[in-house]
């Protein structure tokens, strides 16, 4: 009995010790996991927290490029601005001089001359009524005929002699290529690449036109933007004539052809406005009568 007895607390304290065992390794199984469970929170929390981070950055390198690419843009749309406004051109000098001098045409007119950078310019439009061989050129009142021509010819604003003193004529662009030619000899009728010669001369085509406006509103209409005459030119507003003969925008408008043609159909021209300072071109028919002034060669 006493074996037996032994032999069951033996196997007792065993059995005893092995459950502890049991609950040991149980406990120290459950420890891990929770601390593996607690690093996964912090890497999960660490790299939440980074992605965040990263995502903050990103949004803000975001805003930061919106930012720019507003900026740039905007810089792009004033560059893109200043280009078409200026066309490449770049301000040479602010400096204008001016030589006084007088020029006379076939008929006996006199005009009067200025230096502008290295261009000498007429000061006043032109009014001369025959080619410098002494042909006449036509003086063509009728709506319906100045429309049709395809040869050179002149007209007077609203077909009133009155205006030619201080506007000049307006002729159309078949006089402009005419080989008989219409300016003095020693002048001639400036080229597109002149004109701009002149605009950057005067700062591009934002300010040109100021400096070249006669300056106040006895010819020109208010407000007379930016007009200084700085320059000596003394641009004035002579309006033009439609090629359906309709005459526009005396005192408020000034058109002065250039030989560059576009096509067939169209040719160059400049022209400057009552309520601006730029001196702008354009293309269009042949067939309107605009102003001529004349450069020296």
């Amino acid at each position: 009995m006493k074996r037996i007895f032994l032999c069951l607390l033996i196997i007792s304290i065993v059995a005893v010790f092995s459950l502890a065992g049991c609950k040991v390794e149980a406990l120290s199984f459950e420890e891990p996991v929770e601390e593996e469970a607690e690093e996964i929170t912090e890497e999960v929390t660490e790299e939440t927290a980074g992605e965040t981070e990263e995502e903050v950055t990103a949004e803000e390198e975001v805003v930061e490029e919106e930012e720019t690419e507003e900026e740039t843009a905007g810089e792009l749309e004033e560059e893109v601005i200043e280009e078409e406004a200026t066309e490449g051109e770049v301000v040479v000098s602010d400096e204008i001089t001016e030589e006084a001098g007088t020029i006379t045409d076939i008929d006996g007119n006199v005009y009067h001359t200025v230096t502008i950078g290295t261009q000498v310019w007429m000061v006043e439009n032109l009014k001369v009524t025959h080619y410098r061989n002494g042909d006449s050129i036509p003086n063509v009142s009728d709506g319906t005929e100045w429309g049709s021509l395809k040869t050179g010819a002149y007209c007077n604003y609203n077909n009133d002699s009155n205006n030619v003193d201080a506007y000049g004529r307006l002729y159309n662009w078949y006089v402009v290529i005419d080989s008989r030619k219409i300016c003095p000899a020693g002048w001639h009728i400036p080229t597109d690449e002149e004109w701009g010669i002149l605009k950057t001369y005067l700062g591009g085509v934002i300010v040109a036109g100021g400096k070249m406006k006669e300056e106040g509103t006895v010819h020109w209409k208010d407000p007379n933007t930016g007009a200084t005459n700085e320059s000596g030119f003394t641009a004035l507003p002579g309006g033009y004539r439609r090629f359906d003969g309709i005459f526009h925008y005396l005192g408020g408008y000034g058109y002065w052809w250039s030989t560059r043609e576009y096509n067939d159909a169209y040719a160059w021209y400049h022209y400057m406005g009552f309520s601006y300072s730029n001196l702008n071109k354009y293309y269009y028919s042949k067939k309107l009568g605009f102003s001529i002034r004349c450069v020296k060669n």
